[in-house]
Order: C-alpha cells, then structure tokens, then sequence
C-alpha cells in the first residue's frame, strides 16, 4: 500500500511536494491543466517506466522542470515513493520501502532502495508478481481504457499473466532462453568448428593416401619419361639430318626448271607480238559490220511493230462497226421502258390515298375505345388499393398474433427456466458450503508450509548475502594482487631493458660488451662484467660495490693466455678505459689468517657466485669487512692493519689510514640493480602464486554462490507457488462466501421474476384475443371488396379484347398502306433509273462513233510508216555486202599462229606446274625439318624443366635404342598423368597435420558434449517454467472471466461478457479476446460500443483481475469523465467492495466521485507554471474543476510549519 509520493522538480512540481494517500480512496481534484495528471506520471516513472512518450514527452529529460515565467528551470527531477511492507508484499526485509529514482538534464539518471543505488532490473523484481508495475493493471489513466479494449489480443494477455504471477515466470523464462540461445550459438560454433575440423581431418587423410601415391607415379612417370625421351631424341636427330639432305638435292632441280621456264615464255611474248597486229585489223573490220547489223536489227524490229499495229487497228476498226449496231438497239429499248414505268407510278398513287382513308377511320375508333379502356382500369385499381389495405392490417395482426404467441412461449419457457435456476440456486448454496468446509484445512496448511518456506529463504539469502561479501573481498585481494604483479612486471621490464643496454657502465666497457654481444671473436674469452657475474642481497650491495669501486665493470678473463695482444689492442680502440681482472693471477689462493679473532663480518662470505669465480671474489674482497660504525672499524684496523674497513654508512676505512666518506648511491649500483632484479622476479613468482590460489578459491566460491542462487531460484519458485496456492485458496474462500450470498440474493430475485413473469402471461392471453377479433373484422371486408373487383375485371377484360381487336386491324392496315408507299417509292426511284439509262445510252452510242473514227486514222498512219522503213532496210543490205572486200587480210596464217601459241602456252603451263610441285616439295621438307627441330627443342626443355637433364646426355655413344615400339610406355606415361592430374593438388605435409587436427577434433568433441548437457538442462528448466505458468494461467484466467461476467452484469444491469483465448493449444502465447455485450444490444465489436460503455467494461474487466489477485494499490486516472451520474455511482460502489483488498487513488472532475472519496488532494497553479499540493473540502471546488483561494490557507500554515522544524 501506498504511504506517500513526495516530487522535487518533476515535470510542473518545481518544489518540493508531498502526497499522503491512507486506507479506502484517495481523491486528487484540480482544474484542468493544474498538474494532476503528473502525479499519475510520477507514480508510472518511478515504477520504472522508460518510455519518455508514455509520459507525454521526447525524452526521460523532459520530465524535469523546465520553468516558467518566473521560475529557472532545474538540472535535477525526483520522485520518492514510499510503500507500507508490514504484510511483506514485497521480498525486502523491512517494513517500508521508499523507492527513489532522479535523472539529470545530462540524461543520467539512478535508482535507490531505501537510500541504496539499485538497478531497474531491481525495481521491476521487487514487483515481479504482485500485480504492481509501470505497464501493470494497476495504473489507468486517460485514453487507457480504450486502449485496454482496443488493444490486439497479445498486448491484452500482459495484464492476465502480471494477475497470474506468471510474469515473472516470463523473466526467469526469457532469461534462460537467453542463455539457451547463447548455449545453441556456442554449440553452432563448435559444431561448425568441429565439423570443419572433421571435414580437414577427412581431407588429410585423404591427402597423406594421395600424397602417397602421388610418389610412387611420379617416380614411375619420370623414369618412363627419361626412356621415351631418350629415344625421340636419337629419331629426331637422325630424322633432321635426312631432311637436311634431301633439301640439297631439291634444290638444284628447282634451279634447272626454272630455265626451262624463262626460255619458253620468251618465245610465247615473240609470237604474241605477231598475232597482236593480225587480230588488230581484224577486230576494226568487225566493228563495221556490228554496226551494219545494229541498223538492220533496228529496222527489221520497226517494220515487224508496224505490221503487227497495222492488223490490229484493221480488226478494232471492224468489231467498232458491229458494236455501234448494238448500241442504237439498245437505245430504243430504254426509251420503250421509259414509258411503261410513268404509267405504273401513276396507278399506285391512286391506290395509295384509298388506303391512308381507311386507316385515319380505324385509328379514331381505337381511341374511343382506348379511353373506355382507361376509365375501367382506374376503378379496377382503386378497389384494388383498396383491399391491399386490408390485407395489410390483416398481415400486421397475424404478426402481433405471432408476436404474441412466440412472447407466449418465451415467457412459458421463462417460467420454468426460473424454476430450474431457483433449484440449482438451492443445489450451488449447499455445494459451496460444502466446499467451504473442505477448503479451510487445505489453506492453513498451505499458509503453514509458506511460513516455513520463507523461513529458509531468509537463511539462505543470509548465507547467499555473506557469500557475495566473501566474493567481495576476494576479488578486492585478486585486485590487489594483480596490480601488485603488473608493476612487478612493469619494473622487471625496466630493469631488464636497462641490463641488454648495459646502462650504467663506462663508455669503453659497454662498447665491449656491444662487441661480444654482437659475436666478435676477439672478444670470446671475456667471461662477462664482475657485477653481472656476483649474486648478492640488496642490503648489502650497495657496500659491495662500494668495496669493489671502478672493479665492478672489469671484464672477467680466465687468465694471462686469455687476455691476448690482440684483445688488448682492441680495447685500445675503444672510447674510453677497459678494466680487466684474471682469475687465476699466479699469486695463489687467499688465507683466512684471522678467522677466530674478527668479530666483523667479511664481504666475500656475503657473496655468491659461480665456483670458478671464488677465487677472484676471495683476492678482491676477502680483506675487506664490514664493521658496525666507524668507530668500531678504527678500533679493528688498528689491531689488523692490512685489513679493509666498510660501514653500513659507507665509511670506508683503507690499510694505511686512508679514509673515505659520503652517502651511499642506492639506486645507481650495479649489483643493486642486479639483486633488485633478483628479487623482483622472485616476488613475481610468488604473487602469481599467490593469485592462482585466490582465482581457484573464487572458482570454487562462485560455485557455491551459482549453487545457492540456484537453490534461492528454486526456493522462490516454489514460495512463490505455495503462496499463489495459499492466495488461491483465500481467494476461493472468499469468491465461495460471495458466491453463497450472491445466490441467495439470486433465488430471491427468481422468486420475484416469476411473480413478474406471471402477470406478464395475462396481459399477453388478453392481447392475444384483441388481435384475433380484429383479424375477423379484416376478413370479411376483404370478402366484399373481392366481389365487386371481379365484376370490374370481367368489364376490362371484354374492352381489351375489342381493343386487341382493332389493334390487329389497324396493324393490317398500316402494313398494307407501307407496302403501297414502297411501292410507289420503289417504281418512282425505278422512273429515274429508266430516264437515266435512256440518257447514258445515247451517251455511248456517240463516244463509240468518235473513237471509231479515231482507229481508222491511226491505221492509215502506221501503214505509211511501213513504207519508209521496208525501203531503209533494203538499202543497209547492200552495204553489208560491200564491206567484207574492201579490207583484206589471210584467216590461215592467222589460225596457224594462234595453235602455235597455243602449244606453247600449255608447255610453259606444264613446266609452271613442274616448278611449282618442286617447290611445294622443297617448302613441306622445311616445314618438316622446321617441325622436327622444334619438336626436339621442345623434348630438350620440357626436360630440362622437369627434371634438370640435358636431352643430349642420355643418349652417348653407348646409347643402344630400343628395338621394339614405346607404344606401352607412351600409354602408361598418358594413364600416370591422367591419374596424377586426377589426384588434383597434393599436400606432402598432411601426413604431420593430422596428429594435431585429431588432438583438436578431440577437444572439440568434449566442449561439444559438456554444450549440449548444458543446453538439455536448460530445455528441463524451461519445460519446468511453462508448465507451472500454463497450470497459474489457466487457474487465473477461469478465475478472472467468471469474476468478470458476474461484474459486467453487476455493472450494467444485466447483458454478457465473456473472455476467450485465441488458441486453446497454444495457452502461453495465445492472445485474449473480450465479448460485451450490454443490455438489449447484439455489438459485433467492443469498438462498437459508446465511451461510457467502455468505460464500465475495462472496470469490470479491472475489478475482475483484482478481485482475483488484487493490487495493494490502485491508480486511476478520470476514468470516470464517459460516466454519467448513475454509471459514476456503479462505478464508486463496486471500488468501495474492494476497499478490503486494495488501495485506490483517484484523478476525478465529478463531485459524485469526490463525495465517496475518504482523502481528498487539491492540486493547483498559484503561480504560473508551478504545481501546488492543496488540502480541500467538496464545497471548495467549482463547477469547472477550480480550487477557491481559501481552499489552501491550512496547508501553506502546515508546510510552513514542517519547513520552520525542517
């Protein structure tokens, strides 16, 4: 239940306000545009809404202040909710929970818990399953009702399964589909990988097979190939060397027929010249002739025209003649025709006239008929208006007889329906007090069980809340750890780079040690650098090198022999001094000579080094000790005064009195760089131990946490089943004690149904026998009316015979007055016809006389031309005759030259074709040889290339070729190719590929396995979580749709509304569908139905949901702005039935609705812009909603007050 709601700087509430909201019906009141929809909103967004256009705005950052005229906008918007837990509604252990939320204009925003950050994940757990939530049936605000009836079938189911505690089923549901779909991700991967691996593990050993034998063919293959190539070679060779001399001998031959040749076309151009000038005077003699010929043939054509033209106008002339005599016959048959047809049109006119008398007689008696005709008609249709009438009133009695009789049955029916319903009233009242008795046990031990159910959840979420804490520390320690080695190992780099670039020695030192680095002989006996070679503590490193001074960067040489002329003149070379120290020096080893009488501690003891380099520690260090101060170190040296004296202040005391002082370089030594990097490299070692230990220990501490996380999963699921139970049972009780008095009040209002529909049975008998006098009235009056209208029938029926009559007699006589009128139009048009037939004869008979005597012109034309040309014709004849004499010349000696020419032409085509085969032979042999050498070529570097061999070497002296054919071997070298080429590409590594592909496949396999046990366990879960939310669904929504047609018919006085599931087969996904349908209406559609209607319908179906599992809390918003006063009053009673159940706030304009409210809250704008919480009476609101000024003087003293205290 709600406690309070305080708003600083959200939306118009720029100060900070607070709404107190007690038991029963919280009213806000306030004028339009005063702000009281923005509780509502403040109420949604703190309930974790995240749509900022659900909230009336673009973004989450509208919902801050954005001030006003006089007022500066704000950065920050909050809202506090605070809820009452004491019945712990919520899983937190306490009896208030204040819910906060705040954005900043940055669009940043947080969450809190009672004044602890939170998730929204968290807000919207905390209300997972009571019914509460941003998009919850808990808030209705304006234009949701519509959209709750409007809303498609899924987005409706939401509400069912918040009211069925399955939403949170949904989440635990989505959540493991998540990871199922992760799991099926990661196994898809791994199949494919595996699959993939698989396939290059088949392909591998595939390929190592072919690997295999690709060796053995390719040996094979070569070694024919060597043998084949060989003796192509030895053919070859010998090959081109006969071509080569064949080609000496094809040409000297060609040469000899090429003079044979020249000779012979000599003497053909010599004879050519001599017929030339025969054939000359020839050729002119028979140009004189063609023409001669020409004109003959012209001549000869013109004169066989004009003969042909001349017989042909002779017989056009005589058939002329024999169609002018047809002609004026016809003339004077038109002209007798002529005259008959005038005589014709004058009779028809006459019959014409006798025939439009007869038909004008005819026609004038029809009309008189006509109008006799009409008047009898128009009585006959009067009467029959007449008895329609009757028989309309005699239709609309027998159906209020029908009416009445079928009203007759219903209320009969009715009777004994309420009769039965009165028994089975009876029947319910004693079954449910009967279920009443066996329901109480179940539900107090249901309540027990969850009892001690929550109980264990409260230890372990102890258990579970130390565990987080333990994790806590030990990633904080993991943390630590790990930065701890990074800097480790960020130094031990450092330290590491410093040695390879040997910082810190001298200039000729590093370049030495450079030199050996880079591998020079010269420099191979220097063992190393004295510092890099001595191991020694960082405590007492600094004294050592301090002991050691410049002999520190001595290069180490194993002796005399070692250190060569050649080493020493290189150092010589480099750019500053080299210091080096011998091992074995030839002065022996060093003794000890005060071991029992020095209370100092000497350096060489705290040294450690290579065995080899003992000596050379001992000779350098082995006089030098370390005494505890200064004064100490005098009193040493004057006992011992060839011995070395250093303090822990870096005092040191040389044989002889020589003392030096100063503070000691701790972070520039050699050997402390050394030991530092010593040290270091330990402590990584043991960090990461360290580390190790602490991730196995968060292994197994996030194992128990998944363990108990899983159990608290369980432990929830089932409380929360048990409570559902628990809440069932409560319900059931209650919905058994309701439903027992709802039946009683049944049975009574049967009761009184019965009386009333008794009465109603005699007012229906005495209607009944009204109407039936009536009908017999209408009877017989239309008995009268059918005797007189049979009369009038028989009368129009004679006249309509008479006129049918008349009709066809006229009809005769038009059809014979039209054929007299076709007639007469036909001979008429026939007249003309005949006069202009009359007149085109005459026509033709004069164009044929002047064409006729154009014919017998032409003729007598074309004969004259004839004349002419039959006397040209002659004479041409006897110049062809003339002209052959007059040029002479011999045709024999002509003819004879011609054959000589043309013997010899075909010898020199003879000798052409002779030389032309010699050179085709003599082109084809170099073609050949061409061929021969290239193909040898190509033999040579193919095996060359192939397998690095000269061609020429196989074949020595020695060289024996095969005496049988290599047809085999040239058919096993095709099939060893075409198998090798079958084989494709060969990989020679596969065989070493393939352990570790199987080492891999393994692997693989295995995550493969573990994938899917992990993916069956979560099909388990969630056929585990539909099946308990199918069971909570379907429980609830039986429930929720008997609540709600007992509501809707409560509401509305009767009707019925009902709610179905889109799918019975598919309950977790299928949508709701709701039926309403008020009294006295059939609506199709909920659509159909006005705003107040649907407005009761969405409380009904809302007061339904929460008489099945309530809300602890109720936000309306002017819901009731469709209602008129008597549904606001339904409306105010139904909310104060469930007042027991829940908490209701209401934003409201109508008093009716305010005077049932028990707090009631103004809200207004004093200053513009700026919200303002009020106290109000019902007598300080106006008409429109106003708030009177005094309404709030009370309040302002009070928030005075608490900001004085505050």
């Amino acid at each position: 239940m709600l406690k309070w709601l305080q708003l600083v700087g959200f939306k118009s509430f720029a100060d900070k306000t607070r709404f107190g909201f007690g038991d029963g019906v919280t009213g806000i009141v306030g004028p339009n545009g005063s702000g009281k929809s923005n509780v509502v909103d403040a109420i949604r967004w703190i309930l974790g809404e995240q749509s900022a256009k659900s909230l009336r705005g673009k973004e989450m950052a509208d919902v801050i202040f954005n001030g006003s005229s006089t007022r500066r906008s704000l950065g920050l918007g909050e809202v506090s909710l605070c809820l009452d837990n004491s019945r712990r509604y919520l899983p937190v252990e306490s009896d208030e929970v204040v819910l906060t939320r705040r954005v900043y204009r940055s669009g940043e925003g947080e969450y809190l818990i009672n004044n602890r950050l939170a998730r929204l994940r968290d807000i919207r757990e905390l209300f997972l399953g009571t019914g509460a939530g941003a998009s919850t049936y808990c808030i209705i605000e304006q234009g949701k009702v519509e959209r709750m009836l409007q809303a498609s079938t899924k987005d409706r189911r939401q509400i069912f399964e918040e009211a069925a505690g399955t939403s949170r089923f949904r989440a635990k549901k989505i959540e493991c589909l998540r990871r199922l779909d992760r799991v099926e991700q990661n196994l898809v991967r791994a199949q494919d990988i595996w699959e993939e691996v698989d396939k290059q593990l088949r392909g591998l050993r595939s390929q190592a097979g072919k690997a295999r034998r690709y060796k053995e063919m390719s040996d094979r293959l070569r070694e024919l190939r060597l043998q084949v190539g060989a003796a192509n070679f030895y053919e070859q060779s010998r090959e081109l060397k006969a071509i080569e001399d064949q080609l000496g001998g094809a040409d000297e031959e060609t040469t000899k027929s090429e003079e044979r040749l020249k000779e012979s076309q000599r003497r053909f151009r010599e004879l050519d010249e001599t017929l030339t000038g025969q054939e000359e005077a020839i050729r002119e003699v028979t140009e004189r002739l063609s023409a001669v010929r020409e004109q003959t043939a012209t001549l000869e054509s013109a004169v066989a025209s004009d003969r042909s033209r001349h017989e042909e106008l002779s017989a056009e002339t005589n058939d002329g003649f024999l169609q002018l005599r047809s002609l004026r016959l016809r003339a004077n048959q038109a002209r007798v025709e002529h005259r008959q047809h005038r005589e014709q049109v004058a009779t028809e006119t006459t019959r014409r006239g006798e025939a439009a008398e007869e038909l004008q007689r005819l026609q004038q008696e029809a009309k008189q008929r006509s109008q006799e005709l009409e008047q009898a008609t128009k009585r006959l249709e009067e009467d029959r208006a007449k008895s329609d009438e009757v028989i309309k009133r005699l239709a609309r009695f027998e159906n209020e007889q029908s009416a009445i009789e079928s009203q007759l049955a219903i209320l009969w029916q009715q009777s004994e329906r309420l009769a039965e319903k009165y028994a089975d009233y009876d029947t319910g009242i004693r079954r449910l007090q009967r279920e009443q008795t066996l329901l109480r046990p179940q539900a107090l031990a249901v309540e027990a069980q969850v009892g001690r159910l929550r109980n264990q959840g409260g230890t372990l979420r102890r258990d579970h809340k130390r565990l987080l804490e333990q994790r806590s520390d030990l990633l904080d320690r993991l943390a630590h750890l790990r930065d701890r080695r990074t800097a480790l190992s960020s130094r031990a780099e450092v330290l590491e780079n410093l040695a390879v670039r040997h910082e810190g020695f001298e200039g000729g030192v590093r370049q030495a040690l450079n030199r050996k680095a880079a591998g020079q002989e010269i420099w191979r006996p220097v063992l190393g650098v004295l510092a890099e070679c001595l191991e020694v503590d960082s405590d007492h490193a600094d004294l050592v090198e301090l002991a050691l001074g410049p002999r520190a960067q001595a290069l180490i040489v194993r002796s005399t022999e070692e250190l060569s002329d050649e080493l020493l003149h290189a150092a010589r070379e480099l750019n500053g001094r080299v210091p080096f120290l011998l091992i074995d020096d030839g002065s022996g080893d060093h003794l000890d000579v005060f071991p029992d009488e020095m209370d100092a501690l000497c350096l060489a003891d705290l040294i450690r080094c290579a065995d080899e380099l003992r000596p050379l520690v001992e000779r350098l260090l082995g006089t030098t000790f370390v005494a505890d101060d200064l004064a100490s170190a005098r009193d040493a040296a004057s006992r011992f005064a060839d011995l070395r004296f250093i303090t822990p202040q870096g005092d040191l005391l040389e044989p002889g009195g020589c003392l030096s002082v100063g503070p000691l370089h701790r972070s520039q030594g050699l050997l402390l760089r050394a030991a530092e990097r010593r040290e270091i490299k330990g402590d990584i070692e043991k960090t990461e131990e360290e580390i190790r230990v602490e991730e196995v220990a968060l292994a197994r501490l996030d194992a128990s946490i998944d363990e108990m996380e899983s159990t608290l999963s369980l432990q929830d699921v089932l409380e929360s089943t048990l409570s559902e139970q628990a809440r069932h049972f409560a319900s059931v009780l209650g919905r058994n004690v309701d439903r027992c008095q709802e039946l009683s009040r049944s049975r009574k209002a049967a009761a009184r149904e019965r009386a009333e529909n008794d009465r109603e049975l005699d007012q229906v008998n005495q209607q009944s026998d009204d109407v039936e006098k009536r009908i017999a009235e209408s009877h017989d009056q239309l008995a009268a009316f059918s005797s007189g209208m049979s009369r009038t029938e028989q009368g129009v029926e004679e006249l309509r015979a008479q006129m049918a009559e008349l009709n066809a007699t006229i009809s005769d006589r038009k059809l014979e007055f039209a054929k007299a009128e076709q007639r007469l139009a036909s001979l008429s048009a026939g007249l003309d016809q005949v006069a202009a037939a009359e007149v085109q004869r005459q026509q033709e008979l004069q164009d044929h006389l002047a064409r006729l005597q154009t014919a017998r012109s032409r003729g007598e034309a074309v004969e004259a031309r004839l004349l002419l040309n039959t006397a040209a014709l002659a004479e041409l004849y006897h110049q062809k005759d003339g002209i052959a004499s007059v040029n002479g010349f011999d045709p024999a000696r002509v003819a004879k030259m011609r054959e000589e020419r043309r013997v010899l032409s075909a010898s020199i085509e003879s000798d052409r074709t002779a030389l032309d085969q010699l050179r085709s032979r003599h082109h084809k042999a170099e073609l050949r040889l061409t061929e021969v050498r290239m193909r040898r070529d190509n033999l040579v570097a193919r095996l060359s290339e192939d397998y690095d061999i000269d061609a020429s070497t196989l074949i020595g002296a020695d060289y024996e070729p095969p005496t049988e054919p290599l047809d085999e071997a040239r058919s096993e070298i095709d099939q060893l190719t075409a198998k090798i080429s079958k084989l494709g590409t060969v990989n020679t590594a596969a065989v070493e590929q393939l352990d570790d592909l199987e080492e891999r496949s393994g692997t693989l396999r295995h995550q493969l396995d573990d994938l899917q046990a992990a993916k069956k366990h979560l099909d388990s879960v969630i056929a585990r979580i539909n099946e308990e939310s199918r069971r909570l669904f379907l429980d609830t929504f039986e429930t929720v749709r008997e609540h709600f047609q007992d509501l809707f018919r409560k509401l509305f006085g009767g009707g019925k509304a009902d709610l179905l599931l889109e799918d019975d087969a598919d309950v977790l996904e299928g949508g709701i569908d709701i039926i309403a349908r008020p009294p006295g209406k059939e609506p199709r559609s909920i659509s159909l139905l006005s705003g107040g209607e649907k407005t009761m319908t969405a409380v009904a179906m809302l007061m339904a949901l929460f008489r099945s599992k309530p809300s602890p809390f109720c936000v309306l918003d002017e819901v009731d702005a469709a209602l008129d006063e008597a549904n606001i009053g339904r409306f105010t009673e139904m909310l104060r039935e469930f007042l027991d159940q829940s908490q209701f706030i209401i934003v409201t304009h109508s008093k009716t609705t305010m005077a049932n409210t028990d707090v009631l809250h103004g809200v207004t704008q004093r200053e513009p812009g700026i919200s303002t919480r009020v106290s109000v009476r019902l007598e300080d609101i106006g008409q429109d909603g106003r708030i009177s000024d005094e309404a709030g003087a009370e309040e302002e003293v009070e928030s005075a007050a608490e900001e004085s205290s505050s």
